[in-house]
Order: C-alpha cells, then structure tokens, then sequence
C-alpha cells in the first residue's frame, strides 16, 4: 500500500529541492535581502515578488521582525501574501497592535482582497490585546462579506 505513493512524494521532494536549489543566493543570505531590493528596484528591473514573499517569510519564522519590517517597508509593490506574513508575525511574536495598526492599512487599500485566513489573524490579534472594539469591527465585516 506504501509503495505507490512514494514516487508521488518523491516527486514533490524533487520538485521543491530543484525550486530551492534555482532561487538566487544573493537575495537569500542573511542581511542582504534589503541590498538586493535597493539593488534591483535603482535598476528598474521587475523585482520577483515571489522570492521577495519566500524571503519575507523566512525572517518573519525566524523572529526577525525588525529585519522583516524593513524589508516589507522598502518594497516598491506589496501583495496579500506580503501584508498577511507580517500580520502573521506580528501576532505570533506577541505584538498585537502592531499586526492591527498593518491589518488596518491593509483593510483600507482598495488592490487588496481579504481572505478568511488574515482575518483571523485580526481576530486573533484583537482578542490577545482585549480590543472587543476592533474585534466587533471584524465581526461585522466578516458578516457583511459572507466570510461566516
């Protein structure tokens, strides 16, 4: 029963190791991910979003907010993905406000769509900082969108 699906796993292995292994050093080491955004962004080239968002989210499970932080304040385009891995880190490094005040920037641009999943990140983040306010808030629009 075990054998035909571990050429199916197998494969996946594969998969990703030849999709870690094509992703340039440069903007993976450690420290330079804001040089390489600076680098890329004075050059006018298209910066990769995805491997800034892989880049983003590394540091973030690391811990490193602040480093994160900068990098997400520097780049020149933020998609969902961006915003909900520092939200993200931001509630599960126990800083509830700080994922609140970036879901409210988030809530108010009009490019962005909301999923379930960064909604409740806000929940969970209203409820760590006892804010009943912003919790009903979400409530109400999780309500009136057909989240629930």
């Amino acid at each position: 029963m075990v054998s035909p699906l571990r050429p199916c796993i197998r494969r996946l292995y594969a998969t990703s190791s030849i999709a870690y292994a094509a992703e340039p050093r440069s903007c993976l080491a450690s420290g330079t991910s804001t040089d390489y955004l600076t680098r890329k962004t004075h050059e006018g080239s298209q910066v990769d979003i995805l491997l800034i968002n892989s880049r983003l989210k590394e540091l973030v499970k690391m811990g490193h907010l602040c480093d994160a932080r900068r990098m997400f304040d520097e780049l020149p385009q933020r998609d969902e993905i961006s915003w909900t891995n520092m939200i993200a880190g931001y509630v599960n490094g126990s800083d509830p406000s700080e994922a609140l005040s970036l879901f409210s920037r988030m809530w108010v641009d009009p490019n962005l769509q909301m999923d379930p999943f960064v909604l409740s990140l806000a929940l969970k983040a209203s409820g760590i900082s006892m804010n009943k306010k912003f919790g009903d808030s979400l409530h109400g629009y999780s309500v009136k969108t057909g989240f629930v």
